[in-house]
């Protein structure tokens, strides 16, 4: 069996830079607003904290999704519009929007420094049905025909890097992968009977949860396991008469954020009780921006399963400017309460292991940096993951540290413990290309 051997660095403080706050936000389009919650309980913090109809010269008509680029603009959908706008982090700036090539877009996903984005007519130059993938100055570079598209969510299936699409004429949900969106799989195959019809936003929750709206009868919240098995039907119609679903969130305490063309609401998940936040306006698809929320890198190399049955995967939020030093990795698909460390490295390798549980594949290659202070060796405790805020200009490199500069590409992994008598496995690897 091989082994990773940990020697620990002698102990020093990280300084971490403080990533900025995070928030909710939910547009609505009865006056073209993007409204503020809080990200931990759901509360109202601001109706009308960035008025698109003013800031847009009143070209703002359904705004859908807000998201947070990697450069810190705001990018915000609008199915009437058209197009994506770019806002300043402030929310006081218009910056541009996509000039063409999009008709009745929806939900999207960031991609790196670009935008893919959920459209589906032919006006305007646009393909028609598909995901159309815009630059950052709102240009088109391509698209790919998929279904009829309402929403796009970054999600690693099976090992693969790629994204959840939302088809709502197919009443699935569709896996594309990250490196070919024309490599497609049915990742929830619904009857739109039984199951899911018309879902509109999917949200993979910081906790690894798939949450799902659907907008048509049976219209409630859905969850699925990431086999793409349902686990879960909140029946928000039977429970308070709100029907129509398109968005929701999970919150930091575990409650969850959903949206209708009434309001905003919360279900309990203790009491199952839902309650309204704020009503009269019709509310679309939510998002937690700052404090690192946006994905970064891309995974590679191949991992073994370990003893929960399933795969590590790594995963990284924050902002791919180095300059900016806000990145978190994540190790999750790990068994529970195992300890591990990260490991990175400016190289790409691959050395194979003993195969099946007992040994996983190290995807590093050159000189290994290892995360081994006392605050860095951390446990997966009873969700099978561990996260590490980490300090670009301390990065471990071998008996020293280095600082992440501007154009390197930079690899990260993750080595756990394995079950009693199962030795020790491996994350697959996680790319980040840093500007």
């Amino acid at each position: 069996m091989k082994t990773l051997h940990v020697h620990l660095l002698p102990a020093a403080a990280l300084l971490c830079a403080v990533a900025p706050a995070q928030r909710l936000l939910v547009p609505e389009s009865s006056n073209d607003a993007i409204m503020e919650f809080d990200p931990m309980t759901g509360a109202l913090v601001n109706a009308v904290a960035i008025d698109l109809a003013t800031l847009t010269g009143g070209v703002a008509a359904t705004p859908i999704e807000v998201l947070e680029a990697p450069n810190g603009e705001l990018w915000v959908s609008d199915q009437t519009a058209d197009t994506i706008f770019r806002i300043s982090a402030d929310g006081t700036t218009l910056l541009g929007s996509a000039p063409s090539g999009l008709d009745n877009c929806r939900g999207f996903a960031i991609s790196g420094g670009n935008a893919l984005v959920s459209n589906a007519g032919t006006n305007n130059t646009a393909p028609g049905q598909a995901i159309v993938e815009i630059d950052g100055a709102g240009a088109v570079v391509g698209s790919t025909l998929i279904g009829n598209p309402f929403d796009v969510e970054p999600f690693t299936f099976n090992g693969v890097a790629g994204f959840l699409v939302c088809d709502i004429t197919g009443e699935d949900l569709v896996f594309a992968e990250a490196a070919n969106l024309a490599n497609q799989t049915i990742f929830h195959d619904s009857d739109g009977v039984t199951g899911i019809d018309f879902p509109e936003q999917v949200h993979v929750s910081a906790s690894g949860r798939i949450f799902a709206g659907g907008f048509t009868a049976p219209s409630g919240i859905y969850e699925y396991d990431t086999a793409g098995n349902q686990v879960n039907f909140i029946d928000t119609v039977a429970i308070a008469s709100l029907g129509g679903i398109r968005g929701v969130v999970e919150l930091g305490n575990g409650n969850l954020l959903f949206t209708n063309g009434s309001g905003v609401h919360i279900y309990d998940v203790t009491t199952m009780t839902v309650t309204t936040e704020i009503s009269g306006v019709s509310a679309r698809f939510g998002s937690i921006v700052g404090g690192g929320s946006t994905t970064i890198g891309s995974n590679y190399c191949t991992a073994v399963p370990n003893s929960s049955g399933t795969i590590g995967t790594m995963s990284a939020v924050g902002s791919a400017f180095a300059a900016a030093n806000n990145v978190t990795i994540t190790a999750s698909g790990l068994p529970n309460g195992q300890f591990g460390i990260f490991v990175t490295s400016l190289d790409q390798g691959f050395v194979p292991g003993a195969g099946g549980t007992s040994n996983g594949n190290i995807c590093l290659g050159g000189v290994i940096g290892r995360y081994t202070s006392p605050s860095q060796i951390l446990s997966t405790g009873t969700t099978g993951s561990f996260s590490l805020p980490i300090d670009l200009t301390m990065v471990p490199q071998g008996n020293g540290t280095a600082s992440v500069m501007a154009g390197e590409d930079w690899n990260f992994q993750a080595w756990h413990r394995d079950g009693v008598g199962l030795g020790s496995n491996f994350t697959d690897g996680l790319e980040i290309s840093f500007q």
